[in-house]
């Protein structure tokens, strides 16, 4: 590992780039300081970010902190590519480099590859924004795709190491990155909070006593095809209702839903912090999206016993995969095939318990052990290779 050392330390150097890292937030946050903290006696980290908490910032050797405005995102991208890459280069050779993200223009040994744009776009039949968006959402997200895409182009051509979080990454980053070495590092899930509030009395608090509830989590509900299972609930029974946890745009959900005279059957929440208590609630989660990389909330809801219907999407199929019997129902990307799976769902109670017995033993390998394990020994094995 090229310069690897700063006077009497002797542990290698790892310079990770993060837009921001916090050991008490969400996904990449969470995952880039945990990933510090649990390797510092072996590593040394030097970090370039926008942001850390004050624990990780401790166990870091060096920390380089970048000044970015929170809005615009396409501008808060930019603006930290550029300086960035400037503190990047001040450091050459001094270590491995490891990118959470392709956001930096050198040439980084590993980048952990948590969404991979040319697969977004794809999903998305080659846009660059959600069909029907507004006019100023639609520019910031295709503005900011375009950078993103051409960032993840340059750096994979560049010779990176993608760090993928989920097995299916594998073939993804083959089929638009081919030649690029991968290794999967799967993503880390931490378990919910017990829930808090009886089952009884969230489904009297959202109004569905009586009813069966059908739980979507998560926000981009163009690309999670929200809309598509309001399509569904018209072909269920009337007992049947869906409650969306998650931001987005709702006056358009609740005009679809008006349309079909569905009005009393959707229940969008926005975002809330209980969802242990939501997931607790529900009779049947499911995921409709057109892509995911890994899918945090299939873990959780595995977690949390509930039947799954989703699209074949991120761990959908680990989680299904199994010699025992599958894990959880499969539905194609329409109203007819969604409605049909969580009818089977509903209909059959016991089958259904089982398959989510299935899929939360499952769901038990995503540990922030594991993860940590795989990319220590992706380290290790870079800084063995000759020359570096």
């Amino acid at each position: 590992m090229g310069g690897g050392s700063r006077g009497g330390d002797r542990r290698p150097t790892i310079v990770v780039v993060a837009h921001a890292i916090d050991r008490t937030g969400q996904g990449m946050e969470r995952l880039h300081a945990a990933l510090i903290e649990e390797l510092a006696e072996e590593f040394r980290f030097v970090v370039i970010t926008g942001s850390i908490d004050a624990t990780t910032a401790d166990a870091a050797a060096e920390v380089v902190q970048i000044s970015i405005p929170r809005r615009p995102i396409p501008l808060r991208f930019a603006i930290f590519a550029v300086t960035a890459s400037i503190a990047l280069w001040r450091r050459r050779g001094v270590g491995l480099i490891h990118s959470c993200g392709a956001i930096v223009f050198p040439r980084v040994d590993f980048v952990s590859v948590h969404l991979c744009q040319a697969g977004v776009i794809a999903a998305n039949g080659g846009r660059f924004s959600p069909a029907g968006a507004s006019r100023v959402r639609s520019v910031n997200t295709a503005l900011l795709k375009v950078m993103a895409r051409a960032m993840e182009r340059r750096t994979f051509a560049r010779g990176a190491t993608a760090l993928v979080v989920a097995e299916r990454g594998r073939a993804e980053i083959a089929e638009f990155y081919p030649g690029t070495p991968v290794i999967v590092t799967e993503n880390a899930v931490p378990n919910l909070p017990a829930p808090t509030t009886p089952r009884a009395e969230m489904r009297s608090a959202l109004g569905v006593e009586g009813r069966r509830v059908v739980l979507m989590v998560g926000g981009d509900w163009a690309l999670r095809g929200v809309g598509i299972v309001i399509d569904a609930l018209s072909l269920l029974d009337d007992e049947v209702v869906l409650v969306v946890v998650g931001s987005g745009d709702a006056a358009a959900l609740r005009r679809s839903a008006a349309s079909q005279g569905l009005s009393d059957r959707l229940v969008l929440l926005g975002q809330r912090p209980d969802l242990a208590d939501l997931y607790a609630a529900a009779d049947v989660f499911v995921l409709a999206s057109a892509y995911e990389t890994f899918s945090l909330v299939l873990v959780e809801a595995a977690r949390s016993h509930l039947p799954i219907v989703s699209t074949n999407v991120g761990v959908a199929s680990t989680l299904n995969d199994g010699v025992d019997g599958p894990g959880l129902l499969f539905a194609d990307r329409t109203a007819t095939s969604i409605a049909g799976a969580i009818t089977e769902a509903l209909r059959d109670p016991t089958a259904s318990a089982a398959r989510a017995e299935r899929a939360w033993i499952r769901s038990q390998r995503f540990t922030m052990e594991r993860l940590v394990g795989a990319v220590r020994s992706a380290y290790r094995a870079a800084g063995e290779k000759p020359g570096s």
